[in-house]
């Protein structure tokens, strides 16, 4: 509901002497026009003396320096946010059950209803970056926290939040610590947690980099971050592949907790075009989930790099 208030008021510190002064031509506008030489009729006494006041009030109205305010008052229901993790940790099962149901039952509880009912509701998916929300596939290469809560962060303003609800499993595993960006946040984080909180024993390919663009026979280097829980510092071989062929494997120790160790490939592209290389590691014993374990990158491989002469017709220092 809006309600719209109309005032106006006078910026200048002696208003009282103003308004005495409008008082004071008041009377001085009677007393000119009580009567006159020659007489003139009363209504054209009235008329004059009226005008003669008008012009009076509206200086002394003018030397109050007025302001014209407008006031709006709109009651905003503040928003409600849901982040729901699309991440591949969500699609497996645990001692607690199997978590897509969970999400899913949810989504579709009484509770979820009826806060609909009392609030405008606005729900997103994350997983590795943040999207308007679908029907979940729990499909997502990674749970950036963090990141999902920063992106939030930075439209709050536009989008008038009263509270964010986030839908996890808390494995944060890229990006930012949702940590440091807590402190910032000017409304509160409501958590529902899902699955077992024990990190279940598994291996990732967390990240991939490598230049966008490379030149034939010339050194690319491929770096991949490599993480494990519950994995036992056992050593696996991480194989880079160029398509279906294996072109290089380096054997490192998986680390400690949710540590991530890196891993670097060097090689030289034989030809130019687009070259997809995929970092794998093999699936580890009782390993919660397999879907995470490569990562993909691009890389535009050029035939040379291009060499540019620029001629001047002056000295330009």
């Amino acid at each position: 509901m809006d309600n719209t208030l109309w005032e106006i008021a006078f910026r200048d510190p002696h208003k009282i002497a103003l308004f005495v002064a409008l008082i004071i031509g008041a009377v001085g506008s009677y007393l000119v026009y009580r009567s006159t030489i020659p007489d003139s009729p009363r209504s054209a006494r009235i008329i004059m003396g009226v005008l003669r006041f008008i012009a009076i009030a509206t200086i002394i109205f003018a030397l109050l320096d007025p302001v014209l305010r407008i006031v709006t008052k709109k009651e905003i229901i503040p928003k409600l946010v849901f982040l729901v993790d699309n991440s591949q940790s969500m699609s497996i099962s645990d001692p607690s059950g199997d978590r897509k149901k969970i999400v899913r039952e949810i989504l579709t509880s009484k509770t979820l209803v009826k806060l609909k009912e009392r609030f405008p509701c606005e729900f997103f998916l994350f997983s590795d970056s943040l999207k308007p929300f679908s029907n979940p596939d729990f499909s997502g290469n990674g749970t950036a926290i963090g990141n999902a809560l920063q992106k939030i962060l930075d439209t709050a303003q536009t989008m008038d939040i009263g509270a964010v609800v986030l839908i996890s499993d808390g494995q944060n595993n890229i990006g930012i610590d949702p940590i440091s960006v807590s402190p910032a946040y000017p409304f509160p984080v409501f958590t529902i947690g899902v699955g077992d909180p024990t990190p279940m024993r598994d291996v990732m390919v967390a990240n991939v980099i490598s230049s966008p663009v490379a030149y034939v026979d010339e050194s690319l280097k491929v770096v991949a971050d490599i993480r494990a829980w519950r994995a036992g510092e056992e050593k696996v071989m991480v194989n880079l592949y160029e398509g279906r062929k294996k072109i290089a494997s380096k054997q490192v120790t998986l680390p400690a907790e949710g540590q991530s160790v890196r891993v670097e490939f060097a090689l030289k592209p034989d030809k130019e075009g687009i070259h997809y290389y995929k970092v794998s590691v093999p699936t580890i014993k009782g390993e919660a989930t397999k879907s995470n374990n490569q990562r993909v990158v691009s890389v535009n491989v050029l035939s040379s790099r291009k060499k540019v002469l620029i001629a001047c017709d002056h000295l330009s220092w």
